[in-house]
């Protein structure tokens, strides 16, 4: 991934090849260096775990196109992600449903968060 980004940074198109279950550490990695959009080729499972046949059918299949992709149209600009401010409310409802809300969108480990109230002690 960095030199994929210090390729895309000299104007050179680029594209890294990731393994399937690593895609969403390629992405983070590409954000870390400032380059979210940095274009990823995938590669069907692991290729430690293909013999030799499967992998250059999952290649030529899956990833060949996804490299001339990568090399040959510009991604698409990158867009940040909108983030509520300190104070928005981004969700209302009862205790169970507000921490079912986080629980869902990856806003917690699983552990009942306590919040407190702006008003009253209706919902959340």
């Amino acid at each position: 991934m960095r030199a994929s980004a210090a390729a895309e940074k000299a104007g050179v198109p680029s594209a890294s090849l990731v393994c399937e279950d690593f895609i969403g550490q390629g992405a983070t990695t590409a954000d870390g260096l400032g380059m979210p959009n940095l274009p990823i080729a995938k590669i069907p499972g692991h290729v430690e775990l293909q013999t030799k046949e499967q992998l250059e059918k999952n290649i030529a299949q899956v990833t060949l196109d996804a490299v001339i992709q990568s090399l040959t149209v510009q991604p698409e600009a990158a867009k940040p992600p909108i983030e509520p401010g300190a104070e928005d409310i981004i969700f209302t409802g009862t205790f169970e449903e507000v921490n079912q809300f986080f629980y869902e969108n990856e806003w917690s480990d699983g552990y009942l968060l306590y919040l407190q109230p702006l008003r009253g002690f209706g919902s959340l």
